[in-house]
């Protein structure tokens, strides 16, 4: 008989293929814990939910954020929250971070889409990251990476910094296994 791959509970965690599944990617991107999503769309509500409970709490991302294009306002209609939305055709930086957090004390996430998917797969700087990490850390705001296509950037800036170098700048970060294919 099949094997029921996503809801098998009732296994071991040396049995539970899913558990299995997570611990290799904890291992892969040296996190303290991984959890399986069915969808992003899951992944980036969840982690707005938990990191903005306050009614006045909001999150930051850039105008082509995929919850702003792609998830149809889903965050505003289920989660009651309105982002504020850095505009810029260039992938979000330090300075442009820092001048939103200066305007809105109410930001509590910071959500990064790394790469850019509709900038062309552009980068934020891995100099960057690092200050923005350090601006998060400062000013008590969670910082999560949308790394939906982080496979296809994992060779980016010349090699300069792996998949672990990444997940460290971040509190938290989505990973997708389908959309390179």
């Amino acid at each position: 008989t099949p094997s029921d791959y996503y809801g098998d509970f009732p296994s071991t965690p040396s049995t539970s293929y899913l558990r299995l599944f997570e611990s290799h990617l904890s291992l892969t991107f040296k996190a303290s814990d991984c959890v399986f999503m069915p969808s992003g769309v899951l992944a980036q509500s969840i982690i707005v939910m938990s990191k903005c409970q306050d009614p006045d709490s909001t999150f930051l991302c850039h105008k082509s954020s995929h919850l702003l294009i792609h998830e149809q306002d889903s965050y505003s209609h289920l989660l009651k929250k309105n982002p504020i939305i850095i505009d810029t055709s260039t992938p979000l930086t330090y300075s442009t971070i820092l001048s939103s957090l200066n305007s809105s004390p109410s930001i509590k996430l910071l959500i990064l889409e790394h790469p850019h998917r509709e900038l062309g797969g552009t980068l934020t700087s891995f100099s960057d990251l690092l200050k923005i990490q350090s601006l998060c850390k400062e000013r008590n705001v969670w910082f999560h990476i949308d790394g939906a296509r982080i496979w296809e950037a994992s060779g980016a800036e010349n090699g300069e910094y792996t998949l672990q170098d990444l997940k460290g700048v971040c509190d938290s970060m989505y990973v997708s296994f389908y959309k390179g294919l």
